[in-house]
């Protein structure tokens, strides 16, 4: 999907810019299978909890096959971010039949043990 979004050589597109003017830049819609000539939110990472309600998840739809990294962080205020292995989890990845893969990654830290927790999604190209 994000070869038929960005035809060509990706590196030739500006990933700091905002064609559609959506707010949302270039490399995060390559990131996310976004349609870079059309400005709609629909595809943003959601953010939920987990089943029993003690964890926050974060979901996000992404190319199977994509030339960037994806960091989910987690925050007790919005200055201070962390990630990795001690912080988050994977709990379950899918692909959709369509050339793209939904993954859900949850917080390690139960919802209850903080008074704010935020989740968020980075995405680099490498």
């Amino acid at each position: 999907m994000a070869a038929r979004l960005f035809p060509g050589n990706p590196a030739g597109v500006d990933f700091t810019g905002d064609t559609d003017g959506d707010g949302i830049s270039e490399l995060a819609e390559f990131g996310l299978a976004l349609d870079p000539n059309n400005p709609d939110a629909n595809g943003l990472p959601t953010y939920g909890m987990t089943d029993d309600g003690q964890f926050l998840t974060l979901t996000y739809t992404r190319p199977i096959y994509a030339d960037v990294t994806y960091d989910v962080q987690v925050g007790t205020n919005l200055a201070d971010w962390d990630s990795g292995p001690g912080v988050t989890a994977q709990v379950s990845s899918v692909e959709n039949g369509d050339g793209t893969r939904t993954i859900t990654v949850r917080s390690l830290t139960p919802i209850s043990a903080v008074p704010a927790q935020q989740m968020r999604l980075c995405i680099t190209r490498f």
